[in-house]
């Protein structure tokens, strides 16, 4: 999964901490890929799914603490939420196509 050499992959140790990152469900983890593969062989891209936008703000033993931006205009709406690692699936982004990390 997301083997191409454009992808950046980050283990679980290695989301990047306070930056704009992206949250988005496992359900579209294969199209989403698929979209890019598609769009490095020239084709159109398309838009799979829906994202929050988040920050990783501290990286615990098992865990990692978010915040999630429920309003996107402002920082003051922000919630956190904890991922525990177990249920971390991989975090990916492709910053040469101007994508952040995407944690799924």
């Amino acid at each position: 999964m997301f083997a191409h050499n454009k992808f950046e992959n980050y283990c679980f140790e290695e989301i990047p901490l306070n930056q704009d990152l992206y949250i988005m469900d496992e359900i579209y983890i294969n199209d989403y890929e698929s979209s890019f593969l598609n769009f490095f062989n020239g084709n159109d891209f398309e838009i799979i799914g829906q994202v929050g936008f988040i920050s990783a703000k501290k990286m615990n033993d098992n865990s990692i603490e978010l915040s999630l931006y429920a309003n996107t205009n402002d920082r003051f709406h922000e919630v956190s939420i904890l991922l525990h690692k177990q249920d971390f699936i991989c975090c990916v982004g492709c910053y040469q196509c101007d994508e952040k990390p995407r944690i799924l």
